[in-house]
């Protein structure tokens, strides 16, 4: 599984833009309930998650002005920021879902849905170009009588 993990991540990486990689990111995170919600029209506002995503970052020391700027996508120029993952080393900045979200001390429900429409266009657009590059059997659970899949 890991191998297949390690190929898939490679694919994704040279196939999909870092607009599509942090949608596909994000979509793994418990924003996909703000994201279905919004697909399917049921709600549009958001102000209590957003609260709540703003503590999150608060704890985690993320809205501060000390932040860095990160002008090349995700390559960081910082020797000191190596990882070593494996036997491999890698200067990416870690993934982070307050800089995808774009969630700062001032964000607002407006700027939150429509950071999240740009989500859902890129995981389309992903979706759209995916191949997996092997055979796999998929099973999709539901008590629904239509089977269809959402985001």
């Amino acid at each position: 599984m890991e191998e297949l993990g390690k190929k898939l991540d490679k694919l994704n990486r040279k196939k999909f833009p870092k607009e599509e990689c942090d949608s596909v990111f994000i979509a793994g995170t418990e924003v996909i309930e703000d994201i279905n919600k919004l697909k399917n029209e049921e709600e549009s506002n958001f102000e209590n998650r957003i609260e709540q995503i703003k503590n999150e970052a608060l704890q985690e020391e993320m809205l501060f002005a000390s932040e860095e700027f990160d002008i090349f996508g995700t390559i960081t120029e910082d020797k000191t920021k190596i990882n070593t993952i494996g036997n491999a080393k890698h200067r990416e900045i870690k993934k982070s879902k307050f800089r995808i979200l774009e969630i700062n001390k001032n964000t607002n429900n407006e700027n939150y849905v429509n950071t999240l429409q740009g989500i859902v266009k890129g995981l389309e657009k992903a979706i759209s170009k995916a191949e997996f590059g092997e055979t796999l059997n998929v099973y999709y659970a539901s008590t629904r009588s239509s089977c269809k899949p959402r985001l």
